[in-house]
């Protein structure tokens, strides 16, 4: 009988561990410039793939552009969509106010990459850059 009870909890325990990796999976929404810019970009958003795949418990929703007011629009698209994150390479350093503070709004944390954006350090979590100086 205690094994029985041993074996029956065993089995609750791991399929409440797959319900839970199942309902835990984190949404991240990725607003970058296209693949075809450069070598680097390329890679970056390869390894934005690799990363930020099923497997590694993530969905990843990408929108690629080099126009800010389409980079804006998919921002705004993720923060309707309630994304759990939003991470952003902006192909303008301006005019992303009110889209961040959007993203603040609805509790989700936003994390710049490749470049900073001209706003209040407050609206993002992170600025993942290069620290490159004239000279």
């Amino acid at each position: 009988m205690k094994k029985l009870f041993a074996v029956a909890m065993a089995l609750v325990l791991a399929l409440s561990l797959c319900v839970t990796a199942m309902a835990d999976t984190i949404t991240v929404g990725i607003v970058n410039n296209p693949p075809s810019e450069s070598g680097y970009r390329e890679a970056n958003v390869k390894d934005f793939e690799r990363v930020f795949c099923e497997d590694n418990g993530y969905t990843a929703k990408t929108a690629y552009s080099l126009k800010n007011d389409e980079q804006l629009s998919a921002a705004q698209q993720f923060i309707t969509d309630g994304v759990d994150y939003l991470l952003v390479s902006a192909a303008e350093t301006t005019g992303w106010d009110v889209v961040l503070a959007a993203a603040q709004e609805a509790g989700i944390p936003v994390f710049l990459f490749d470049r900073t954006i001209d706003c209040d350090d407050s609206l993002y979590e992170a600025a993942v850059v290069s620290d490159m100086r004239n000279g």
